[in-house]
């Protein structure tokens, strides 16, 4: 399975896009460009509207994101991590 980060990168390139072109043209601001940079880098998931905003733009059938895979952190968060490591 492929992460969404994967498939937006990948397709982004594809089409000869930046972040900041994908951006201006998926949400006309510039401003959005770190945005998909963390989609990107599976830091966050896109909305399932952003998602399909995306899709539209890099040609993209919804199903291309039927599978993906959810990264796991490799460090546990202070909201993930096992009760009796965060009690002091």
């Amino acid at each position: 399975m492929t992460s969404t980060g994967v498939i937006l990168k990948t397709a982004r390139e594809a089409e000869g896009l930046t972040q900041e072109d994908l951006a201006v043209e998926v949400f006309g601001n510039a401003r959005h460009q770190s945005l998909i940079s963390r989609w990107e880098a599976d830091i966050y998931e896109p909305s399932f509207l952003n998602v399909r905003r995306l899709a539209r733009r890099l040609k993209l059938p919804l199903g291309a994101f039927e599978e993906v895979s959810t990264p796991t952190p490799t460090t546990p968060t202070p909201a993930d991590a096992p009760a009796e490591a965060v009690a002091s």
